[in-house]
């Protein structure tokens, strides 16, 4: 921010006037980027799925109550009776080989579903990574470092990574052996503090789930 025709310099009155004018001329300069970013956004959404339905590709569609899975075509759950939705442009059979059943969680990350491996019938946890998060080639080069990384190890403490690959949207996505239980925190809502034993016990448990991950190159 440029200010021109100052003969004596600025007193502290216009000093602040001047700050203050600045911070809000950076504040609408900020939202209208942010406004310009979520358009493009939204028109490469709508771009990838115009291609993936032109493609003959069936889209998902999610049902907010039950957290069940449905092609595109489909209006309503038919066991809930509400409309579906589509968080995410993404296809109802990913890579051709992953069916999408149930969401399972969505965080800051993506969103993590249980899906059927069609080829080897058997069911997995997928793993949707937004493409926003990997803005560069070097991140997404990194990212299929790790993931091979973490299919090395082999380990009851590590989860199994099968697969990874990328998506239309950009997204990339991880298939891995889907877990039954509950968090700990769960159990210890559920149960309370455990025993000495039993956090031993624990403890030792992911202290060589970690050795395995380093051993198999990951930090």
């Amino acid at each position: 921010l440029v200010v021109t025709g100052v003969g004596q310099g600025l007193s502290d009155t216009e000093l602040r006037l001047l700050d203050s004018f600045s911070r809000q001329l950076g504040g609408a300069m900020e939202l209208r980027k942010m406004q310009r970013d979520l358009a493009d956004a939204e028109a490469r959404r709508q771009a990838t799925r115009r291609e993936m339905l032109e493609s003959g590709i069936e889209l998902l569609n999610l049902c907010p109550l039950c957290s069940r899975c449905y092609s595109h075509k489909d209006v309503t759950c038919p066991d809930d009776g509400i409309p579906l939705e589509a968080p995410q442009v993404l296809p109802l059979l990913v890579a051709h080989r992953y069916q999408l059943n149930t969401l399972l969680g969505e965080g800051g990350m993506g969103l993590v579903f249980k899906a059927r491996d069609m080829r080897l019938k058997r069911d997995v946890a997928l793993k949707v990574i937004k493409a926003e998060l990997f803005d560069n080639e070097d991140i997404r080069q990194r990212f299929e470092k790790e993931a091979q990384a973490v299919a090395r190890v082999d380990h009851p403490g590590v989860v199994a990574v099968y697969d990874y690959g990328d998506l239309q949207d950009g997204s990339l996505y991880l298939v891995m052996e889907l877990l039954t239980g509950c968090e700990l925190g769960e159990m210890l809502d559920q149960w309370g503090p455990g025993t000495p034993h039993q956090v031993g016990r624990l403890l030792r448990q992911r202290a060589a789930g970690r050795a395995a991950a380093h051993k198999a190159g990951l930090g």
